[in-house]
């Protein structure tokens, strides 16, 4: 079954912690798998290198999951957005074209090599912490 890497930010604020935890409490990792099994088609499992605790952010944290579906890797980010909630938003899905050790392995003993990244069709902000950030466009 293929595997792949995804970058995610999120505001976690309104979330307790990083790890899926029992009796429905959100967590981030509980909001990625639903938004990933609902464009796999099938439920899906993802594995990261830690966890974080209450109210903890996150601008570029890498996980991996496998799935058998077969879609674009922009199909990955677009879909998995639309599915999750405020505060939550996927970066980049990349196929790594090598893994020596999965994610759950600290640092430094993983290693990844993934193809250059692909820039999403429409322009993917990391999920700011609400209400505490602005985005300013620098005039054209």
């Amino acid at each position: 079954m293929p595997r792949y890497a995804l970058t995610l930010s999120y505001d976690g604020s309104r979330f307790f912690g990083w790890q899926k935890q029992a009796g429905g409490t959100p967590t981030v990792q509980a909001a990625l798998e639903h938004a990933l099994a609902g464009i796999a088609g099938h439920p899906v499992a993802v594995t990261a290198a830690g966890r974080t605790d209450t109210g903890v952010h996150a601008l570029a944290q890498t996980v991996h999951f496998d799935s058998g579906a077969v879609r674009p890797q922009q199909a990955w980010v677009r879909g998995v957005n639309a599915l999750l909630p405020a505060g939550v938003a996927v970066l980049q899905v990349q196929k790594p074209t090598r893994i020596s050790t999965p994610a759950s392995t600290p640092a430094p003993a993983a290693t990844a090599t993934c193809s250059p990244p692909r820039r999403c069709a429409r322009r993917c902000w990391p999920a700011a912490p609400a209400g505490r950030t602005t985005r300013s466009i620098p005039p054209p």
